[in-house]
């Protein structure tokens, strides 16, 4: 009687089996790995960052690798490599890393590797997937580089555009700069065209004052710009000029907002000031949900998967900025095996994939809006729009729940 109770039992394990090989799902032997890369930086200017990171992309990949991936039959095997956000770097070190892991997709981290990398990739077949606003350099048709957020300008104007509704009229901006790099110049570049070639244009530049990367005082730069009566100091540059420019202000006497980016936002510049009160009244905006907000369903998988990763990792910019950028490319993935089979992923089908395709907010967590890219532009050629944060009160808070529109800007 037991032996044939164990023989029933046996046979229905081995049914189970054939289910799951055949028909159920992937077979553990038919499992497809791939490999993706990624550009880090331990030992350069985000340093401090990369622990958030390198934490969104890990958890993006166990996430999909589970509960996606698992089920189609591919898997995802992140590799990163520390190119410290050094050009030269990546263009030396990229060749062994194309030739060595046979990526199928590479994450950059910033502008040194859409700049190294945006001639090669397309000759190489391995599209870049990014997180960073996008740049004006790589404005236009044939680049194998996706970002899913417009240029630093369009996501500052969207903010504007936001106040200048509320105001019922322009809004009148300084800009704090540094010349000699092309990524930091061209918002300036690109707002002035904005705001002298568009008819209805929400914002005029009323000044711009070229200061150190790294600036000590400003305070005689920022009181030349005070005379021109802006409503809004633009610092979209990086955290040393943001902090130069709130103590400049202090000095001055002036409550004049600083408006700020992603990568120098209230969170980044908080830190590194030690305090988030002396931002009262200022603002950052971007195109992606800010961190401050856990209502996205990418909160829950940060909950679920964090112990697995990391305990300590935190729910910061740089982290959501990483997650969505390994959310949109493993979405890619997921639309090429369901279309071509498990065993048909390659870096051009990936490209390929990307166009005349509505990304939901859904698929992508909840991190970005409605996306949809075509081969005309780098980003995404409709529903563009911008989220904003701003310092009420001493707390740190959502300006509107909603996503903002951003208007359409001139190429530059």
């Amino acid at each position: 009687m037991k032996k044939n109770k164990w023989s029933k039992i046996c046979l229905f394990i081995g049914c189970l089996a054939l289910v799951w090989a055949f028909g159920g799902g992937p077979a553990l032997g038919e499992m497809k790995t791939y490999n993706v890369t990624a550009s880090w930086d331990f030992s350069g200017p985000y340093a401090d960052i990369m622990r958030s990171w390198t934490g969104g992309q890990k958890i993006a990949f166990a996430w999909w690798n589970e509960e996606v991936g698992k089920q189609l039959g591919v898997q995802l095997n992140l590799k990163g490599y520390d190119l410290r956000y050094d050009a030269t770097l990546v263009a030396s070190k990229w060749p062994g890393i194309l030739s060595g892991d046979q990526p199928i997709a590479h994450m950059g981290v910033g502008g040194p590797d859409v700049a190294a990398l945006m001639k090669r990739l397309p000759t190489d077949k391995v599209p870049l997937f990014m997180s960073t606003a996008t740049y004006g350099y790589i404005w236009g048709p044939g680049h194998w580089s996706f970002q899913p957020r417009p240029t630093y300008p369009h996501e500052a104007i969207g903010l504007y555009a936001y106040l200048s509704k509320l105001l019922k009229r322009k809004i009148k901006i300084a800009c704090i700069n540094s010349q000699g790099i092309p990524a930091y110049e061209e918002f300036v570049t690109g707002a002035k065209k904005y705001a002298e070639e568009v008819p209805d244009a929400v914002i005029e530049v009323v000044g711009v004052e070229w200061v150190p990367v790294r600036p000590v005082d400003i305070t005689s730069q920022v009181a030349r710009l005070l005379k021109k009566g802006p409503d809004f100091f633009d610092v979209f540059t990086n955290t040393p000029q943001v902090v130069a420019t709130l103590r400049a202000l202090q000095t001055l006497k002036q409550n004049i907002p600083i408006r700020m980016s992603s990568h120098n936002g209230l969170e980044m510049s908080a830190k590194a000031l030690g305090t988030l009160k002396d931002f009262e009244g200022c603002y950052d905006s971007y195109s992606f949900r800010p961190a401050i907000d856990h209502s996205p369903p990418a909160y829950q998988v940060y909950l679920k998967y964090k112990d697995q990763i990391d305990k300590e990792l935190e729910y910061d910019v740089a982290y959501v900025q990483a997650m969505m950028q390994a959310t949109m490319l493993a979405r890619a993935v997921e639309r090429v095996a369901k279309a071509k089979g498990a065993d048909k992923i390659t870096g051009e089908e990936l490209y390929n994939g990307m166009f005349d395709v509505n990304i939901t907010s859904a698929e992508l967590l909840g991190l970005l809006n409605d996306q949809y890219f075509t081969k005309d532009q780098p980003f995404t050629a409709k529903n563009m729009a911008c989220m904003a944060t701003m310092v009420k009160d001493g707390k740190h808070v959502l300006v509107s729940p909603d996503w903002m529109p951003i208007p359409e800007i001139p190429k530059w």
